[in-house]
């Protein structure tokens, strides 16, 4: 039954965490209205889940249907109580008759079932999702043994029997957790489960939003002539931060090729976290993911999407040698013009490059030099451009050569203007003493 199966995925979307229960609520009323439509291209349409996150869904429901023999009805029983409990409460008329035929009795993911999280292990419970990659996701869940929330990172349901995938997964582990920096996540441990034998690992459990999040929350105040001054220098700042993170990493042979604000986490404390290491490589070391063969122009359609293969990175934060496919000139600077495309996007709120396809974004990567940052915000400092420029250009020799003097760079205009603004002040106290000088 279409009711039943919509409810289904909408209640998969609710406890794993892709949307909240006023948003479940609101989807259930929009399909009142018109119950033709699916709860997947409710979703989509309000963007509440992207297309991965919807693939990812429909595996699990998908997975769950199976273990209750393709019955609907029978895989809605056996929703945890308390989930079966929220969605009776809603104020549906049109879900009403389906959600009071539901056996009020604990069903199998109450107690461990297809719905409930794996297991890893007596160690670790698991609380919801907390985010979905190409390959891998990551749970909320408590240590027990610590007593601690963390972070727990596997591979997607889909990927678990693809050998190329787990030995980059554990790669992606073992490498991150050789990185010891205030702005990357510390790695605590590396471990498979014993029923599966599928690698896991779990990491400081980081909670705030992405700089691309923030960036995108600035240009819209900025633009409606409300932004604070403050949230462009607070952007910089972490600008900065991540810049030296990458320092650090290329001190220790290790390069990120994938640099982007999604990427950054802006922390509830002031942390500015670099995330997904899982295209890094060691600086002259071959990697097995550059070998890979495939079509990424032919599968993925959004530019703001990583892919892998010959080309590795996301297409419009990628350097010119990453859109050729050169791994041979795939070097430090490399990571240099990512920060660049990151510093360009919080000039203007957008990338360097943008297109409807992968492939038209790639080619303009490759021949065509980005718009002047001032052309599209005229606001822009013009120090800052020449900077965003310089770290942006074509030719690798004529980019900043180290992360540390990008990052200098942005200290140094923000210890320009921080003067300036004081010899400001002051002459305006000068002039304010002056006058009430002259009034005595």
């Amino acid at each position: 039954m279409a009711t039943d199966r919509n409810l289904l995925f909408g209640a998969f979307a609710l406890i794993t965490g892709f949307i909240d229960p006023d948003r479940f609520s609101e989807t259930c009323k929009l399909l009142s209205a018109q119950p033709d439509e699916s709860v997947e291209s409710v979703l989509r349409g309000r963007g509440w889940i992207s297309a991965d996150d919807e693939q990812h869904l429909g595996y699990l429901v998908q997975s769950y249907l199976h273990n209750h023999h393709e019955n609907a009805g029978e895989s809605l029983s056996g929703l945890p109580s308390d989930i079966r409990q929220s969605l009776a409460a809603l104020e549906n008329l049109h879900f009403r008759d389906t959600i009071a035929s539901l056996d009020p009795g604990p069903g199998p993911a109450a107690t461990g079932g297809a719905i409930a999280a794996p297991a890893s292990g007596a160690r670790y419970d698991f609380m919801g999702i907390h985010g979905t990659g190409g390959i891998g996701r990551v749970w909320r869940a408590m240590d027990r043994h610590l007593e601690r929330e963390v972070a727990l990172k596997e591979l997607r349901p889909e990927k678990a029997g693809n050998a190329k995938a787990a030995a980059r997964f554990s790669r992606e582990a073992r490498l991150t957790g050789r990185l010891e920096h205030p702005g990357i996540v510390p790695v605590y441990e590396l471990a498979s489960r014993g029923e599966t034998n599928q690698p896991f690992y779990t990491m400081r459990l980081v909670r705030g939003r992405t700089l691309s999040s923030a960036t995108s929350d600035y240009h819209q105040k900025r633009a409606k002539g409300v932004a604070d001054p403050l949230d462009f220098v607070g952007l910089l700042t972490a600008f900065a931060a991540v810049s030296n993170t990458i320092a650090y990493a290329h001190s220790r042979g290790v390069l990120h090729r994938d640099i982007k604000g999604d990427n950054v986490i802006l922390g509830d404390f002031g942390e500015v976290i670099l995330l997904d290491w899982g295209l890094a490589k060691v600086m002259d070391q071959a990697d097995e993911s550059d070998s890979e063969t495939g079509d990424p122009l032919g599968e993925m359609q959004s530019a703001n999407v990583t892919v892998q293969g010959e080309i590795v990175g996301t297409p419009a934060y990628m350097a010119p040698e990453q859109a050729e496919g050169r791994l041979d000139r795939i070097d430090h600077r490399t990571d240099i013009y990512g920060l660049g495309a990151m510093l360009y996007e919080i000039l203007t709120g957008r990338p360097p490059f943008e297109g409807s396809t992968t492939l038209e974004v790639i080619k303009k990567v490759v021949r065509e030099n980005p718009t002047s940052p001032q052309q599209i915000c005229a606001d822009v400092p013009p120090a800052l451009e020449q900077v965003c420029l310089k770290a942006l250009a074509k030719d690798r020799a004529k980019r900043y050569q180290s992360a540390a003097d990008l990052a200098q760079e942005i200290h140094r205009w923000q210890d320009v203007q921080r003067r300036k603004a004081e010899d400001a002040l002051r002459r305006q106290t000068e002039i304010l003493r002056s006058v009430l000088n002259s009034m005595s």
